[in-house]
């Protein structure tokens, strides 16, 4: 029966939401640890160590999102969204060069370019999840 398929298949999406998002989170916390308490693992520049060292906390937010995002983008070309996809990789990939030298002329310090990818997934995030709550139990894109 289509209509058990489908609601099989959304199940099965927002299961491996959880999963992304756990996974997400432990590679974050990983990747914030490491470079909060173990940074000689990446470098032994003491100068470089003490610089990371604030970064830790802004990386791992923005790392935290990306599984997340890639399951998003998943189901999203499953359910053949692609024009919705290509709207906002095209957005979120003009909105950011512009940013990025705005932070460059202004002369931001490296956490302002941390946060802007924090910011980037967050919304790519936020999209996408909100694409597939929005059309939940609806027809897939022709």
């Amino acid at each position: 029966d289509v209509a058990e398929w489908k609601a099989a298949s959304e199940k099965f999406v927002f299961r491996l939401e959880k999963v992304g998002l756990a996974v997400g989170a432990l590679i974050a916390s990983v990747v914030g640890s490491i470079v909060a308490f173990a940074p000689g693992i990446v470098t032994k520049d003491a100068g470089v160590q003490a610089a990371a060292k604030p970064l830790a906390l802004i990386l791992a937010a923005g790392v935290s999102l990306t599984a997340p995002v890639a399951v998003s983008e998943g189901a999203l070309i499953a359910r053949k969204e692609l024009m919705f996809l290509a709207g906002v990789y095209f957005v979120s990939t003009a909105l950011l060069p512009p940013v990025l030298r705005r932070i460059r002329s202004g002369g931001g310090p490296v956490s302002q370019v941390w946060i802007c990818f924090a910011l980037f997934q967050l919304f790519r995030s936020s999209c996408f999840l909100g694409r597939i709550l929005a059309t939940r139990g609806k027809k897939d894109a022709e």
